[in-house]
């Protein structure tokens, strides 16, 4: 089975009532959803299954987030002129093509710089009392004073 186009994640709004909270995405076990509820991490088959249920309806302007959390590992171990059953292939296969839009996906959450930038975005290591900002070059990242940020 081909594995088409599709954001890994989908978010929705608690209203004290409803307990079903559908994903649009594929999964290829049980384990790789992930669904928070105001960013505290729920239990498969304690606080939510796979069917979309939740135990407990998330309370009214809560948060909840389903999101493909697959391990990013290959466990599947062929044998040489071994058996190839079209379906463990495809799942290895889809498993690889999942993967890369998670962490597509996540990559769509952080903050990036123009492919024309060339100077050094290192974090600093963090200081009390400073804020993180561009040197007076505009090219390295590093620690400035908070009460100079401020004014």
């Amino acid at each position: 089975m081909t594995v088409s186009a599709q954001t890994p994640i989908n978010r929705s709004t608690g209203n004290g009532v409803t307990t079903v909270f559908p994903y649009t995405f594929k999964i290829i076990a049980d384990a790789d959803i992930e669904v928070t509820v105001d960013d505290v991490v729920k239990t498969l088959n304690v606080d939510y299954t796979v069917s979309g249920a939740m135990t407990v309806a998330p309370a009214n302007a809560t948060s909840v987030v389903r999101r493909r959390n697959m391990a990013l590992v290959r466990s599947t171990d062929y044998q040489d002129q071994g058996e190839l059953p079209a379906t463990t292939l495809d799942n290895d296969i889809d498993a690889t093509v999942l993967m890369v839009q998670q962490l597509d996906e996540r990559l769509d959450r952080t903050f990036s710089l123009p492919a024309s930038f060339s100077g050094d975005s290192t974090l600093p290591a963090p200081e009390p009392g400073y804020l993180i900002g561009w040197d007076a070059t505009g090219e390295n990242l590093t620690n400035i004073p908070a009460s100079v940020g401020s004014s």
